[in-house]
Order: structure tokens, then C-alpha cells, then sequence
């Protein structure tokens, strides 16, 4: 049987130096050795945080403008079932991101992190599948890390707080709720090429995404 896209692009992980590095960055690694600065995983969240809080919110605004809804498709039609799970998929992620806004905001007043202290830096669905997928998978690699960890930093508590959330079973079937929605792409089509593209580009970004030494104190704003 053919492997799914998602099935595809994930069976190709192991061996893609772009994945581990994703989600085995250094500053992951030093999270789950109990190792990180407090100032970096600040630094970490506050990014994360202009992301969810804008950038998100846009992007997936921008995904629903483009279902392709018609007035001829049949109501209980093939075609708006689907349109219709697409649209519901997306309107949960924005609920889910003003959760996570929250969730930011009062997991750095609870463990001290000031985000405000820093300069931001600056084909759709597979995308939106991409990025969850190795953000969950980061911090999954974070948290198993952590079982086996004794080691304690100032930034410990909030790291596993982070973990657990970013590695639950609920966010896991969210992913997977992601990957059901571009599992009918067909191999060998032009749109199968352009989501491999998407995935390698993705594993891009998320590695310059993550911190690295030093930049919690190069990247703090001036008085």
C-alpha cells in the first residue's frame, strides 16, 4: 500500500539532516539536559508569542479565504464535506492559538520570564502540517530527554511545563487532524513535488527559528 504524503515525508526523517536538526537543536538539547538559560527560553517564547499572536492568526485567515466553496457543489456532496472538515480544522486552530497566547503570557509571570525584552525577528495546508509536526516532535524529543535528566536549571520547571503541553496526546491528534487533510494528495502529481518542497523549506525556518548561544543577549532591546 502507498505511503500517505505525511507518511512519506515523516518516513524520510531519520536520515534528513534538516529534521534533526529542527528538533534536536542545541537549544532543545540543553532543555532537556536541564542546561537552559532562563533568558534564552524567554527569548524563545517571546518569538513564539508574535508569531501566535499575528503571524498565525493571518495565515490561517488566509487558508480559509481559500477553500474553494462553490454555489454548484451538493450540500452532502464529496466536495462540501471536505471543504467543510477544511474549515473546521481551521477555525480550531484559531481557537487553539488564542489558547496558546494565553498560555505564554501566564506561564512567563509564573516563572519570572520577561517577553517584551527583545527585537522580533523578522502550499498552505502542508505548511500548517508541517510546522505543528516538527514543533511537536521537537518537544517531544525535549521531553523524553527530561525522564532521564537530573540535571537542574533556573529555566527546568518552565521547560517541562512547555514540553508537556507542546508534546500531549491532544496536540498529537491535532497534528493528525492536520495530516488527514492532505492525505488525498496522490504521488507523482505536481502538488505531491510542491509538499515535498514545503517540508524540506519548513525544516529551513525552524532551524534558524530556534535561539542560538548568545542571541538572549545580543537580541535585547537597548534602553
Amino acid at each position: 500500500m502507498a505511503l500517505t504524503l505525511t507518511e512519506h515525508l515523516s518516513s524520510t526523517s531519520a536520515q534528513n539532516k534538516l529534521y534533526i536538526e529542527a528538533t534536536q537543536h542545541e537549544f532543545l538539547t540543553l532543555a532537556g539536559q536541564g542546561k537552559l538559560p532562563l533568558d534564552r527560553l524567554a527569548l524563545r517564547l517571546s518569538q513564539d508569542r508574535i508569531y501566535a499572536a499575528h503571524a498565525y492568526p493571518r495565515f490561517i485567515g488566509a487558508l480559509i479565504t481559500r477553500i474553494p466553496f462553490k454555489e454548484t457543489d451538493e450540500i452532502c456532496g464529496d466536495v462540501e464535506k471536505k471543504n467543510q472538515e477544511i474549515l473546521k480544522a481551521l477555525t480550531s486552530c484559531l481557537t487553539n492559538i488564542v489558547q496558546e497566547v494565553d498560555f505564554f503570557k501566564q506561564t512567563a509571570n509564573m516563572f519570572g520570564m520577561y517577553m517584551d525584552a527583545w527585537e522580533e525577528r523578522k502550499e498552505g495546508l502542508v505548511f500548517l502540517w508541517a510546522m505543528e509536526k516538527v514543533y511537536f516532535d521537537a518537544w517531544t524529543y525535549v521531553r523524553k530527554a527530561l525522564q532521564t535528566c537530573d540535571a537542574k536549571s533556573e529555566s527546568s520547571p518552565a521547560v517541562k511545563k512547555f514540553a508537556t503541553n507542546w508534546s500531549s496526546p491532544e496536540f498529537d491528534s491535532f497534528v493528525g487532524s492536520l495530516a488527514d487533510m492532505i492525505n488525498d494528495i496522490k504521488p507523482g502529481t505536481a502538488e505531491w513535488t510542491r509538499g515535498e518542497a514545503v517540508w524540506q523549506r519548513v525544516l529551513e525556518l525552524e532551524v534558524t527559528f530556534w535561539p542560538e548561544s548568545g542571541e538572549e543577549i545580543s537580541m535585547r532591546k537597548r534602553s
